[in-house]
């Protein structure tokens, strides 16, 4: 583990910011591997820190997160990777994940929008209508939600 830290130390006086997040990596795979969960948690933040694109390793950190029972942390990376898909305009990937965050977390107002302005984006209405709709049943007071559908009838009706 010292040898991996020190490499990833050179990664980083380097600015090699991918390197680095790899050997922290594995300095986080090897702490959950002997059971230290708080070690393990600690490594991989870092490691998502310096490598935020890696959606393999967000992937990795959300597992871990769920299965410790850390929801608000694991709602934070699936978060990220949501949104690297919409502002990468990858339309599938990015209702997938938001689909996903929406499940650890139904709380995720935010998602809910996302979703919906993914769904519209590609002219899916009645997706975007649906899913609306079901954030006004989730948050009864969340104007965003009566503000979207009326803009989704519009858009219908033209």
């Amino acid at each position: 583990m010292a040898e991996l830290r020190l490499l990833a130390d050179i990664h980083l006086r380097r600015g090699q910011l991918e390197d680095a997040s790899a050997a922290i990596q594995r300095v986080g795979n090897m702490y959950a591997e002997m059971g230290d969960t708080e070690e393990a948690l600690a490594n991989l933040f870092r490691a998502a820190e310096l490598n935020p694109e890696s959606m393999d390793l967000l992937r990795e950190v959300i597992g871990f997160c769920l299965q410790l029972g850390r929801k608000q942390d694991a709602s934070k990376y699936q978060a990220q990777i949501a949104r690297y898909y919409v502002d990468t305009q990858q339309v599938k990937e990015a209702v997938a994940a938001l689909q996903q965050l929406i499940t650890i977390d139904p709380s995720d107002y935010n998602a809910y929008d996302m979703l919906g302005q993914t769904y519209q984006s590609v002219g899916e209405y009645d997706q975007a209508s649906r899913v609306y709709r079901n954030l006004a049943k989730v948050n009864p007071g969340n104007s965003v939600a009566r503000e979207r559908l009326a803009t989704l009838q519009e858009l219908r009706a033209r």
